[in-house]
């Protein structure tokens, strides 16, 4: 201060105007920084990471209770041909259980294993729930009902629905399929009936180039002929698999259950706040000491810099500057 003091008027003055220029460079720096659309500060940065981090936790910790089910879609709604549609009828089961006491809920569960009237299609299990796939034969659905009903499920949702649709779209390409055999089987039969006159004619005439030339391509033909026949042997069996997997569905009813825990108070869940909750203190705590360090000494840096960009502006618009004051004494 005592240096400022001892200064001349017109040095006071620039110090006064390079100390303005340097303040509004800063300011407009920070509010570019701001308001830039891919601009952010640290402080932003760290706030965005803690902000995700403990929605992300958040959410695993509220919905980890219930799994995921996978159940047996039925088919879009659209029209069926025909008229025998409720004769490819098949129908699914969705159960939902809330459970206090998971593990003996889904022991029970899985005791339905040891009947032979129930197929189990899948097991999954986890630390808040259990989710089951089976498939139950008609006469067993009534007594498997009444046994689901004995866990008290929070839901239950009946799917019936028509297959027709698909066993007719099987049917058909197995029709074109076994259409396109039945021709390359005659064209195989034609094909050596007329390699075998060829070649008698060859023989008899003694011409051994023509029959080395008849070999050959009746080796190439009936080696793409035998090829196009396994293709269209493969399609069909694969075809008569799907088929048949899928009239197998008209013999069962699928059930999808699944069980999931919802406890009033969850240890691992408070856990998780806990540590969440340390880990954003971490992060604050870390933050304002970069703040203070790190952050100062770049403030510094920054107010240094724009003190020079402020000087070097002041210079060169120093005669404006003069002139304007001159003018504003006489005044």
């Amino acid at each position: 201060m005592n240096i400022y003091k001892n200064l001349s008027a017109d040095k006071k003055f620039a110090v006064k105007n390079i100390l303005i220029i340097a303040v509004l460079l800063i300011v407009v720096h920070v509010l570019v920084g701001y308001l830039s659309p891919n601009g952010s500060t640290t402080a932003e940065m760290r706030g965005g990471y803690t902000d995700e981090m403990v929605s992300l936790s958040a959410y695993e910790g509220a919905d980890s209770a219930k799994m995921l089910v996978n159940p047996i879609m039925p088919p879009v709604n659209s029209p069926v041909p025909g008229m025998d549609a409720e004769s490819y009828e098949v129908s699914d089961y969705f159960v939902s259980i809330e459970t206090r006491d998971l593990d003996n809920d889904c022991s029970i569960l899985l005791s339905l294993k040891e009947r032979t009237d129930v197929i189990f299609e899948s097991v999954s299990e986890s630390t808040h729930g259990c989710n089951v796939m089976f498939k139950v034969k008609h006469e067993a659905v009534d007594f498997v009902l009444s046994y689901l009903d004995e866990l008290d499920p929070t839901d239950v949702n009946e799917s019936t629905y028509t297959i027709k649709r698909e066993v007719s779209q099987y049917e058909d390409q197995i029709t074109i399929l076994e259409k396109k055999q039945a021709t390359l089987n005659t064209a195989l039969e034609d094909a050596l009936r007329n390699f075998a006159e060829v070649e008698a004619i060859a023989r008899r005439s003694g011409d051994v180039a023509s029959l080395a030339q008849v070999t050959d391509s009746k080796i190439t033909t009936i080696e793409r002929i035998n090829n196009s026949r396994m293709d269209v042997a493969t399609q069909l069996e694969y075809l008569g698999k799907a088929k048949a997997e899928t009239l197998d569905r008209m013999n069962f009813v699928h059930f999808s259950v699944n069980v999931y825990e919802n406890e009033w108070v969850r240890g691992d869940d408070l856990k998780d706040s806990w540590v969440a909750s340390i880990q954003q203190l971490i992060r604050d705590l870390n933050g304002f000491l970069q703040d203070l360090s790190i952050g100062f000494v770049q403030f510094a840096l920054t107010v240094i810099k724009y003190t020079l960009y402020a000087s070097v502006l002041y210079l060169i618009a120093r005669p404006v500057i003069y002139r304007v004051r001159q003018a504003w004494n006489e005044m």
